[in-house]
């Protein structure tokens, strides 16, 4: 009997240390990757939060984009017209993120294109976004020997592009030999200046959306 009470006793003590070794853990967010890891806790509790990061950018030439989401906003200045860029913020010339994971409504503008959606942030990932432009062609061209080389600047330093043929007839857009622009929806400035000595510009020319606009010289 006396040996039965010293084992209830020991189990007794067993269960109070336990129980106050339990109370004594200190829960919260173990993972030092999350943006509440606290150092202090000796429990993970399921608590951990993460960020997650978004870029957007442009896949073709086009004016100057501000993008806001999550109470931030930054610009797109660049375009990536043979490849997306790498995701982060680390892609230069896109406008990048870094926001706690959740959904979030985004809405861009430029000025000629305006974008609005909703992007899904996960955890620890990034989300790549093309904001797609309407855009139309100009072409330039010439029929005269006279010129030899034409190099055509457009304004705002959107693209440069090299006439080296001599054509007979009016070109399509995207011809061969001819300085080829897609562009969005505007009105913009170009020069231009041949091999000998002839310069044109600083002169406007309108583009449409989905057109195409050959321009002589």
């Amino acid at each position: 009997m006396k040996l039965g009470k010293q084992l209830l006793a020991v189990i007794l003590i067993a269960a109070t240390l336990t129980t106050i070794q339990s109370c004594q853990r200190i829960q919260g967010c173990t993972d030092v990757t999350a943006t509440n890891y606290n150092p202090n806790a000796t429990y993970d509790n399921g608590s951990c939060k993460y960020n997650g990061q978004a870029t957007f950018y442009f896949d073709q030439n086009g004016p100057n984009a501000t993008v806001t989401i999550g109470g931030q906003s930054a610009s797109v200045t660049a375009n990536y017209q043979t490849g997306a860029p790498g995701c982060g913020t680390g892609a230069v010339g896109c406008a990048n993120f870094t926001l706690p994971a959740g959904s979030y409504r985004y809405t861009a503008s430029s000025a000629s294109t305006s974008w609005s959606d909703t992007l899904t942030i996960s955890p620890n990932g990034c989300s790549l976004v093309d904001l797609p432009q309407s855009t139309g062609s100009v072409t330039f061209w010439t029929s005269s020997t006279a010129y030899g080389n034409i190099t055509v600047v457009i304004g705002g330093g959107l693209g440069t592009g090299v006439v080296s043929a001599v054509l007979s007839s009016t070109p399509l857009c995207g011809a061969s030999g001819c300085a080829t622009f897609n562009l969005p929806p505007g009105i913009y400035s170009y020069t231009a200046a041949a091999t000998n000595g002839t310069t044109w510009g600083p002169s406007n020319f309108t583009v449409m959306a989905d057109g195409c606009q050959p321009l002589s010289f």
